[in-house]
């Protein structure tokens, strides 16, 4: 009888799940270039590293010139402890020191370089200042943003979560069936 009743609150307690991928979508106007997209991570929380990000889809763009970043055609790399990420955000900490948080399209033979940069140092430097940037080549220019402080870049939408009610539901409903069976016993 304990045992059943042991088992039936455990399944009314729902187990801690391995962590999912989490996907932040960025949507970052400024005043001379946008940045536009999709970053996917391991589901790791707290500081990140470039190995936590498996993939990502960003769209930068000045006005004239517009090029897509992908993990099939550029390169991301996150140097120190400027990019850290919760549940339902992406954040690079613009004070963090000696930190950046680069997308480099991989220019072959001629082709376009691009370079989006998140930047305390590191990348570029740009009157002393930490910056956000995008390099174009080839006249596109090196349109950048001013920044301070911990800013969101990413976010993620919430979404209810009902695997883990149908997972309490039958948890209740076993408990409820153990209680009927003991009363009705005695």
């Amino acid at each position: 009888m304990k045992l059943a009743l042991l088992l039936s609150s455990l399944l009314a307690i729902p187990g801690i799940a391995a962590a999912s991928p989490i996907t932040y979508t960025l949507n970052n106007v400024f005043s001379t270039f946008s940045v536009s997209g999709t970053i996917t991570t391991d589901g790791a929380l707290g500081t990140l590293a470039s190995s936590d990000i498996t993939g990502y889809n960003l769209t930068v763009s000045n006005g004239t010139h517009t090029d897509t970043l992908t993990a099939a055609n550029s390169l991301e790399s996150i140097a120190g402890s400027g990019v850290t990420a919760t549940s339902s955000g992406l954040f690079y900490d613009y004070v963090s020191g000696e930190s950046h948080f680069t997308y480099d399209y991989l220019g072959f033979f001629g082709q376009d370089f691009t370079d989006l940069c998140f930047q305390s140092s590191g990348c570029f430097t740009f009157n002393g200042s930490a910056y956000e940037s995008i390099f174009f080549p080839f006249g596109g220019g090196n349109p950048k943003q001013v920044q301070s402080g911990e800013v969101e870049i990413g976010s993620v939408a919430t979404t209810p979560e009902p695997g883990s009610f149908v997972l309490l539901g039958t948890g209740l409903v076993g408990i409820a069936g153990i209680a009927r069976r003991r009363f009705n016993i005695g």
